[in-house]
């Protein structure tokens, strides 16, 4: 999905369920070179935005993350 769609999805999804946490991310299925490199730098860095997932993707493709990994 672009960009714009997953973070229509992740505000949906924050609107419903104050208590999980949402974030656009490379989508894994389909750029798992983005993905598995934004949730390296992810870990050391917590301080990411939706935005910066634009950096990382390979193929404008994104998913949203849902829980409390980050």
């Amino acid at each position: 999905m672009t960009f714009e769609q997953a973070l229509k999805i992740k505000l949906e999804y924050s609107n419903g369920v104050s208590s999980k946490s949402y974030r656009v991310i490379p989508n894994p299925k389909t750029d798992s070179k983005g993905y598995n490199k934004f949730m390296t730098d992810l870990c050391e860095d917590k301080d990411f935005t939706d935005e910066d997932a634009k950096k990382y993707s390979t193929n404008s493709d994104y998913n949203v993350l849902e829980g409390h990994f980050y």
